[in-house]
């Protein structure tokens, strides 16, 4: 389910099928790329698999993957704690305009543009990226990979998809009930999810958050306010029934974190709400994860 970070290594996956100009002394400059073309080869493999360890294997322990919000995570670290072994097979991608330059004999900075295609998005994504291969022990490793968006192709028609938190939910948090109502404003054009965390008949906590199209941005965005005086922010993308939430909060004394969220809806009727926490973001919350069955819908 490792997300988002695997949509945009799909890219670079694909970067060997592209020829890269090689620097004088040439036969060992070309044996260089021609093993990173072949490290890229065996990503591919892996991702079309859906082998979260064969995946794991291209990075080095601490290469880190950065979207284009800015939110970093350590793959390695995601991957273990995802606790899956498999992971979900990604969109095919093309890229253009590809450059390798290597800083050292045992470092190399990867350039170039992509576009995604995702079958069960409506459009493409279009971006850059820039990724650094390493050497260890001789083998080509990633050891990091940051992806900048340079075409938005969202609609706000995707915002249908939101239809799936539709309704009243309830679900348990250490030994909390945690209640959410989630409707759409008159124009569909915001979903407002009123959130309450209680245990017995004590409210501990209460959250209003708006999800909609954000016009600046060209992405769907929420807004949340909490009853403990923090807010937040986040940027959502549909990857086939898996909602991606990349969510930053700035606490009442004015302290940000990060961390990201998923909502997978395991049928019509239950839906499993994970969060993960930013691993170099140390003010992050601690994960959870929530399954919420749903009470009755709303119209």
């Amino acid at each position: 389910m490792l997300t988002s970070f695997i949509r945009t290594c799909l890219l670079l996956a694909l970067l060997p099928s592209l020829a890269v100009a090689a620097d004088p002394p040439a036969a060992r400059r070309e044996q260089d790329e021609a093993a990173i073309r072949q490290a890229g080869k065996d990503y591919l493999a892996a991702l079309q698999r859906g082998n979260g360890k064969e995946i794991a294997e291209i990075w080095t322990a601490d290469g880190t993957y950065t979207d284009e919000t800015g939110h970093a995570v350590k793959v390695r670290e995601q991957l273990s704690k995802s606790g899956d072994s498999k992971t979900a097979a990604r969109a095919r991608a093309g890229v253009s305009n590809v450059s390798i330059r290597f800083v050292t004999a045992d470092v190399a900075v990867e350039e170039g543009e992509a576009e995604i295609h995702n079958p069960d998005g409506p459009d493409a994504i279009h971006g850059r990226f820039t990724a650094m291969w390493v050497r260890q022990e001789g083998r080509w490793r990633l050891d990091s990979l940051r992806e900048s968006r340079t075409q938005q192709m969202a609609d706000p028609q995707q915002l249908a998809s939101l239809d799936l938190l539709v309704g009243q939910w309830a679900g348990e948090l250490e030994k909390s009930t945690v209640r959410v109502t989630a409707k759409w404003n008159a124009s569909k054009s915001f979903l407002q999810r009123d959130l309450t965390i209680s245990s017995g008949e004590q409210m501990k906590f209460s959250g209003t958050q708006l999800i909609g199209w954000d016009p600046v941005s060209h992405r769907v965005k929420s807004w949340v306010f909490n009853s403990d005086g923090s807010r937040g922010e986040a940027f959502w993308s549909l990857e086939g029934t898996l909602w991606l939430v990349n969510s930053s909060i700035v606490s009442p004394e004015g302290k940000t974190a990060a961390s990201l969220q998923t909502y997978k809806l395991r049928d019509r009727d239950t839906i499993l709400w994970r969060s993960m926490r930013n691993a170099t973001d140390k003010n992050a919350p601690a994960d959870f994860e929530v399954t919420f069955h749903r009470v009755k819908p709303v119209k």
